[in-house]
């Protein structure tokens, strides 16, 4: 009986991963778009960045379209065209996007 329970778990635990693998992201135009979901969504944002900031060593701040997203990242992405993937993230009653992912476009 425990091995059939351990079995049944561990198929739900790998297709509750599968599907969070491969659930596509929202793409989000507007800080407004981020405000009415939940946090921990995936989302994608494309757009040029206005200001970039950094906040602590190895992690800065990137501004797309008047939203914040926290990048733990090296290079230089001030003025350049971007693409984000990321998840919603909520600091100091704010929403912001928590970078999986960055690429450059131009």
């Amino acid at each position: 009986m425990k091995i059939l329970s351990l079995i049944t778990s561990l198929i739900g635990i790998f297709i509750l991963g599968s599907l969070i693998l491969i659930m596509k992201p929202i793409e989000v135009e507007n800080l407004e778009d981020i405000e009415v979901l939940a946090d921990n969504t995936k989302v994608v944002i494309e757009g040029k960045i206005s200001e970039e900031r950094t906040l602590y060593e190895g992690t800065k701040m990137l501004k797309i379209k008047d939203i914040e997203a926290i990048c733990e990242c090296n290079g230089k992405y001030n003025d350049k065209n971007v693409r984000i993937k990321g998840i919603i993230d909520e600091y100091d009653h704010k929403k912001q996007i928590l970078v999986m992912e960055i690429e450059t476009l131009n």
